[in-house]
C-alpha cells in the first residue's frame, strides 16, 4: 500500500547502516565531519547529508519515510526535489559502504 504522493506502485527499498560501519561525528553550524574508523575515511558533510546518516543510525528507513521526517525537522518542503536530493545522498552512502539494504520484514 502506498502511504503518500511520493511512493510508487512497488514498496520502496529500506536502507540501514551497515553493521561494520564505525562512524565518528562532529559537527559545527552548517556541516560536520565524520571519520570512518574501519576504513581510515573522513569525509565532511552539509546539514542535510549529516541528519540523513543520524536518521539511519537511528534505525531502518525508506526514501518516503525519510523524506517526510527531514522535511518536517528542518521545516522544508516534502516535494519531489527534497525526495531526489535525499536518494542521491543515500546513493552516495550506499556507494562508500556505509548503507545497505534493509532485511524484508
Amino acid at each position: 500500500p502506498s502511504r503518500g504522493s511520493l511512493a510508487g506502485a512497488r514498496p520502496l527499498p529500506a536502507w540501514v547502516v551497515n553493521p561494520l560501519v564505525r562512524l565518528s561525528w562532529r559537527s559545527w553550524d552548517t556541516e560536520s565531519v565524520a571519520f570512518e574508523a574501519v576504513s581510515g575515511e573522513m569525509a565532511v558533510f552539509d546539514a542535510l547529508e549529516a541528519a540523513v546518516m543520524a536518521c539511519f543510525e537511528a534505525g531502518p528507513r525508506d526514501l518516503e519515510s525519510l523524506t517526510e521526517e527531514l522535511a518536517a525537522d528542518m521545516v522544508l518542503p516534502a516535494d519531489p526535489a527534497l525526495a531526489e536530493r535525499i536518494q542521491a545522498i543515500i546513493t552516495a552512502f550506499v556507494d562508500r559502504g556505509w548503507l545497505e539494504p534493509a532485511e524484508p520484514v
